[in-house]
C-alpha cells in the first residue's frame, strides 16, 4: 500500500514537472515570437511621445508587459 502511494506521488510529481516545462516552453515561444512587435511599437511611438521618452525605455516597458503576459 505504501509503495503504491509512493508510486502515485512520483507519477504526480512527474506530471507536474512536465506541465511546468511545457508552460515554460510556451512562454518562451510567446516572448520570442513577439520581440520584434515590441520593437516596432516602440519605434512607432518614439515619433509620437515627448522627447524625454527614450526608445530603449519604451522597449524595456514593452518587454516587461510581454513577460508579465507570458
Amino acid at each position: 500500500n505504501t509503495i503504491l502511494q509512493l508510486n502515485e506521488v512520483k507519477i504526480t510529481l512527474k506530471q507536474t514537472n512536465e506541465y511546468k516545462k511545457n508552460e515554460l516552453t510556451k512562454a518562451h515561444a510567446l516572448v520570442n515570437q513577439n520581440i520584434s512587435l515590441v520593437n516596432r511599437i516602440a519605434g512607432y511611438l518614439k515619433a509620437r511621445v515627448p522627447k524625454f521618452m527614450e526608445y530603449d525605455d519604451m522597449v524595456q516597458i514593452g518587454m516587461l508587459g510581454l513577460l508579465s503576459d507570458a
